[in-house]
């Protein structure tokens, strides 16, 4: 899910949800924790 704030966009997902964890890092281009 995406969100609109004032001033950015944020994308949500339930953190209980590795595979949605997941696709979020990849998504934002991030390293593994």
């Amino acid at each position: 899910m995406i969100t609109k704030t004032d001033t950015i966009y944020g994308i949500l997902a339930n953190a209980l949800d590795r595979e949605a964890v997941e696709k979020i890092y990849v998504i934002k281009e991030r390293e593994k924790i």
